[in-house]
């Protein structure tokens, strides 16, 4: 009973020292240096993972084209069927990353072009903010679009 009231006081004392840290400071949606930093993690990725066919190629070279501009959403009002590999991402890190919703930041590609918008999903990781890049790789490829910011 003792070693479980421990485990217990351990698990709230851990909880609440993860409430009191300070919120990141993330970058604004249309922050210049985030965008070349998208920019420049999406061309290497283009460059180890080439497109199988000249449809893919042209949609993510046309994607590229248009990084520019990134809009902020609210993650509380996402839903799923908009796009589910962002639902998902968001799900895989409040349950396994343990990161609170408030600490998310979902930016959404403003390009209207593209059949499928890109996102970033931006959040707290070893001190540094993790910057995912999702619905933008071929899905043949597992390797995630990632990088920290700033790096």
């Amino acid at each position: 009973m003792r070693i479980l009231l421990a485990l217990l006081i351990v698990c709230l004392s851990a909880d609440f020292c993860r409430a009191q840290d300070a919120s990141p400071e993330f970058p604004k949606c249309n922050d210049s240096e985030l965008i070349s930093l998208v920019k420049e993690r999406v061309d290497t990725f283009q460059q180890k993972n080439p497109p199988a066919n000249s449809y893919q190629y042209r949609k993510q070279r046309l994607t590229v084209k248009n990084i520019s501009d990134f809009e902020p959403l609210d993650i509380r009002s996402f839903k799923p069927s908009s796009n589910y590999k962002v639902a998902d991402r968001i799900i895989t890190l409040k349950i396994n990353g343990r990161i609170p919703e408030d600490l998310l930041r979902l930016c959404r590609g403003a390009d209207k072009v593209a059949e499928n918008s890109v996102y970033l999903l931006m959040y707290p990781e070893d001190g540094k903010i993790t910057v995912d890049i999702i619905n933008f790789q071929n899905q043949a490829t597992s390797e995630a679009l990632r990088f920290s910011y700033p790096q």
